[in-house]
């Protein structure tokens, strides 16, 4: 069996970033029940043309940004447990993949005007 490439794969995983609108973030509840919830993906080009220079900055990474109201049960959730998954796919193309980390808050910035959290691969 062969192996993928490991540039082909990421190459994939960030053309999924640029592309799709949405992911879904799981955050993991006191009671230990995964949270799974569709967030806006601030990433997607066609979704976010304003924020093209702010994307274009990201370029080569696997940190995907989003914005939520700060009273929400799920920011809750992250401020008790930081841990959390995300995923994004092409359902017509049968890809995807995941991404597991922490949530960082981030403030906004003249290149990306909303408030967002900040989801990174390190």
């Amino acid at each position: 069996m062969n192996r993928p490439n490991p540039t082909d794969v990421r190459r994939t995983c960030l053309d999924l970033i640029a592309a799709t609108p949405v992911f879904y973030l799981t955050t993991l509840g006191a009671d230990g029940y995964p949270h799974t919830t569709a967030m806006c993906n601030l990433r997607c080009a066609a979704e976010y043309p304003t924020l093209a220079e702010f994307q274009a900055e990201r370029g080569d990474d696997l940190t995907l940004f989003t914005s939520t109201c700060m009273g929400s049960d799920k920011i809750g959730r992250i401020r008790a447990n930081p841990k959390v998954s995300a995923y994004l796919c092409d359902p017509k193309q049968i890809v995807g993949f995941m991404l597991a980390g922490r949530i960082l808050r981030t403030s906004s910035t003249t290149r990306c005007p909303t408030s967002a959290i900040r989801y990174d691969d390190t």
